[in-house]
């Protein structure tokens, strides 16, 4: 589980989508920064790092008054024509922040964070979100940010 605690500092041209069920990403400095709008499922470029990455996260609910308050980052390994699942991490969506480090990761290979709420699909959240540790995004990575495909 990742632990409560850690900073989310944005780039300030990295705001908030205005439509529904879309993920806006920044990679500049060796951190990859999100923010996401009321989405289920959504996944990051794929990106390359050094051994290992810290991902902090944080989200509220869509659904107000929810019990449902579970949320999973998924690690996601990509090999020749395949993608490899590796971890799933759990956070909570209760506005605070929480950061996990991924260690011992293939510093050859490239990598995707996967963010997924719910098995059921009407319930959304909404948050941001820093990966640092990231020495290059794949902007040729056509199923990324502004995807709807699942983790």
């Amino acid at each position: 589980m990742a632990q409560q605690g850690g900073t989310i500092t944005l780039p300030e041209t990295l705001v908030m989508p205005e439509t529904d069920a879309t993920m806006q990403t920044d990679f500049s400095g060796g951190q990859l920064s999100g923010v996401f709008k009321t989405i289920n499922s959504q996944q990051t470029k794929y990106f390359k790092q050094n051994g290992s990455v810290t991902i902090t996260i944080s989200g509220e609910s869509s659904q107000e008054g929810t019990k449902y308050t579970d949320a999973y980052i998924n690690l996601w390994k990509k090999g020749d024509k395949t993608t490899t699942y590796i971890e799933t991490i759990h956070f909570t969506l209760d506005g605070t922040p929480y950061t996990y480090t991924f260690e011992n990761l293939d510093p050859a290979s490239e990598y995707r964070i996967g963010i997924t709420y719910n098995d059921v699909p009407r319930y959304k959240m909404t948050g941001s979100f820093v990966i640092t540790g990231v020495t290059a995004e794949n902007n040729d990575d056509e199923a990324a940010s502004d995807s709807t495909q699942e983790a």
